[in-house]
């Protein structure tokens, strides 16, 4: 594949998250053919790539192994449910690629609408996201050295100006930040301060946060609750967001995760069905 005939997709996971990763994978091969995945990883044996690769080139898509050799990420601070590999992202100018989408692994795509977010004119700016649905909404979301941190982006899904990192050389700065500032919510809070007004924002319907939902409601922000259960019809790209996920046992008594089927859908999909509705579009 050549860069002008395939999508850059880079996704960053520990090996206890593989399931996630394929189930991703797999929710965009059914719909999308060439696309080139990067994994940004520190435990993904040669053995899982090329067993993935062998599904993968039947419907010209492969994934590239992006090997992290740093040790001392894992000082900085995160949420509890989060790990070291949030910040991989950072690294994303390593990539090749002139333009990547950074998808995390907690999130399924829904729809066949990736080339058209793809290929969307960034009018200058470094990145396109989402708005965080959760933290926009709360107004005690701020630090004393950047009082200012509206509008705020979820930093799950990334339309990355590749270029344009590696010109103003953002993973040095962002790594930087993150070793001189103890934030909230790790890289998302970075990369928010660092590329504050420098991001064009999409449809949250390209990243439509399950979590936010119960969020809003416990801080009694019941509004913005109801109409994030409305944007559910709408939602393209499904991020199971905060520490409830749909491959975990909902406790009794508490609300199930919002399209929580929908990461099943696919996690149960065969690779042989995928390939098959392919090779065969009139099926």
């Amino acid at each position: 594949m050549t860069s002008h005939t395939y999508m850059a997709v880079a996704l960053a996971a520990d090996l206890h998250y593989a399931e996630q990763v394929q189930t991703l994978i797999k929710s965009i091969c059914y719909r999308h053919q060439n696309v080139r995945f990067y994994l940004f990883n520190k435990e993904y044996p040669l053995e899982w790539f090329h067993s993935l690769n062998a599904q993968l080139n039947q419907i010209n898509c492969e994934i590239l192994d992006a090997k992290i050799t740093y040790d001392w990420l894992n000082h900085y601070h995160t949420l509890p449910h989060v790990t070291e590999a949030t910040f991989y992202r950072y690294m994303l100018p390593q990539l090749p690629d002139s333009r990547v989408l950074y998808l995390d692994c907690d999130m399924v795509v829904d729809s066949n609408m990736l080339p058209e977010l793809y290929l969307l004119n960034l009018q200058g700016n470094f990145l396109a996201a989402a708005p965080d649905m959760f933290l926009n909404h709360v107004g005690t979301h701020w630090y004393k050295e950047f009082p200012n941190m509206k509008p705020y982006f979820n930093a799950g899904l990334l339309l990355v100006d590749n270029d344009k990192w590696r010109e103003h050389n953002a993973q040095h700065d962002l790594f930087n930040l993150t070793s001189s500032y103890n934030v909230q919510y790790a890289d998302q809070d970075i990369l928010n301060i660092y590329f504050q007004n420098k991001w064009l924002q999409l449809n949250p319907a390209y990243n439509y946060q399950t979590g936010a939902i119960r969020n809003l409601r416990e801080h009694k922000l019941f509004g913005w609750a109801e109409k994030a259960v409305e944007l559910q019809a709408q939602a393209q790209i499904i991020h199971y967001t905060t520490a409830h996920k749909p491959w975990q046992i909902t406790p009794t008594g508490e609300e199930d995760v919002p399209l929580r089927q929908r990461y099943w859908h696919y996690q149960r999909m065969q690779w042989s069905d995928i390939i098959a509705r392919h090779h065969n579009p009139t099926n």
